[in-house]
């Protein structure tokens, strides 16, 4: 009954309309997937990423850890106004300081749910019960972080908001902020309301809007310590073969066999799965297609022909990833899907 009483609650919320916030965030130069150290090297002494290493923020974007379709995540700025924002429900535009003079502009969340200290307590539960946490910390450990930052007794210094991953949206690349841009003058990590600052409202969705068709500008990135890709495509790996031999069978179900990361063998269908971590589906696709090409040519060449070849990751569709995975599929003929590993209603359709 409380369940159902609260599902009624949040849509009641999501019809209202709501009061939209500027936030800093800490830099990260991994998409806000994990923590990158970059954060405590940009960022004065006395703030929490340089003593600790690394920020809360840092997993903002990571879709690879839901519940019940909710993304538990932290903003430093919703921290310092928890008496006035518990319950509340808020839009979120963000941007970050990669260095005194590299601002940008990152995403926005809607429909962003502050938390109360149980449903806090209630995230900071599963993340121990399911391994989430252990592995926060070992991904702590490999930029050098204090794991003592995810250890806090109160769970609001961990998780403060909880949002539907639909209502984010990730600018990548984050668009530049000009040297004249009025947002440049919120130098805290603190909620400012959008109304008390209509000049940098105005400029952030002129300059947005310019990148949507032609993006600007080179965003500095690190590559990914193997480890930590491991952690998360390990996890989606054995998470989806339970569930595929759950629906077909143990033996139509085959493990790394000649590379491929999952084989599906179901009457006349030869399926290849190659997963990816990102949770950008463009990102997943570009990066997975030259892989699945290749494995197709030596299978084929084995008398093996897969009849189709699936991307799967943790990231929904956008509008976007559409347009792009019908241009593969139309343009060059491809016969390629991409399936979301943690779909927000029922399981990955394979």
């Amino acid at each position: 009954m409380e369940e159902v009483q609260r599902s009624e609650s949040d849509a009641a919320n999501a019809r209202k309309p709501h009061q939209r916030y500027f936030a800093k965030m800490c830099w990260n130069a991994q998409n806000w997937i994990r923590p990158s150290g970059d954060a405590a090297l940009v960022e004065t002494p006395n703030t929490y990423a340089s003593k600790m290493g690394f920020g809360h923020e840092d997993w903002l974007f990571n879709f690879n850890w839901l519940i019940d379709g909710w993304k538990y995540s932290f903003l430093q700025p919703v921290n310092k106004s928890l008496a006035r924002f518990e319950g509340a429900i808020i839009d979120v535009r963000l941007f970050t300081v990669a260095g005194a003079k590299r601002w940008f502009y990152v995403g926005e969340i809607g429909q962003c749910q502050v938390l109360s200290p149980r449903q806090a307590q209630h995230a900071r539960d599963q993340f121990k019960t399911r391994g989430w946490l252990r592995e926060m910390e070992k991904h702590v450990r490999a930029v050098g972080g204090n794991v003592g930052g995810l250890r806090e007794n109160d769970p609001r210094n961990v998780f403060n908001i909880r949002f539907r991953r639909k209502n984010a949206e990730l600018y990548d690349p984050p668009v530049p902020v000009d040297e004249g841009d009025a947002i440049r003058r919120i130098k805290r990590y603190a909620l400012v309301p959008a109304a008390s600052a209509p000049k940098v409202d105005e400029q952030w969705s002129s300059r947005v809007a310019a990148t949507k068709a032609r993006p600007t500008g080179k965003i500095p990135r690190k590559s990914i310590a193997a480890g930590n890709i491991d952690l998360f495509h390990n996890a989606m790996q054995n998470e989806l073969i339970s569930t595929l031999r759950a629906k077909y069978g143990y033996e139509a179900v085959i493990v790394e066999e000649a590379s491929v990361d999952i084989k599906l063998s179901d009457r006349q269908r030869l399926v290849f799965v190659e997963i990816k971590a990102d949770s950008r589906p463009r990102y997943a696709l570009r990066e997975a297609l030259g892989q699945l090409l290749e494995y197709e040519f030596i299978a084929a060449d084995g008398g093996q022909t897969p009849t189709e070849l699936v991307v799967a990751g943790p990231g929904e569709l956008s509008r976007r990833d559409l347009d792009y995975l019908h241009h593969l599929q139309q343009r060059w003929s491809l016969p390629i899907r991409y399936v979301c590993i943690h779909p927000e209603v029922g399981e990955p359709q394979i």
